[in-house]
């Protein structure tokens, strides 16, 4: 089947909503880690071909915003400690 033919199942948050987790805040992670994290909304409703999807293009999504992060450079060149 196409590509082209695959809705999007993730949706990127509009501007106005770069606050980090309050769930994962709540729970005590730390603000870089809230702030860092990736939200997917899934439900019953999903297709396996979505799933599919998403598997394949997650890892790519995650590799781009991991490049422009300050805090991912800072983790990788040894300047930070990983805290979950």
């Amino acid at each position: 089947m196409p590509r082209a033919s695959v809705p999007p199942p993730v949706l990127p948050a509009p501007p106005e909503v770069l606050d980090p987790s309050h769930v994962l805040l709540a729970i005590g992670r730390v603000h870089d880690v809230a702030h860092g994290s990736l939200r997917l909304s899934l439900s019953e409703y999903n297709t396996m071909e979505e799933m599919d999807y998403i598997l394949e293009e997650v890892p790519q999504v995650v590799e781009y915003l991991r490049n422009m992060s300050p805090v991912w450079r800072d983790l990788q060149t040894g300047k930070r400690q990983f805290i979950l």
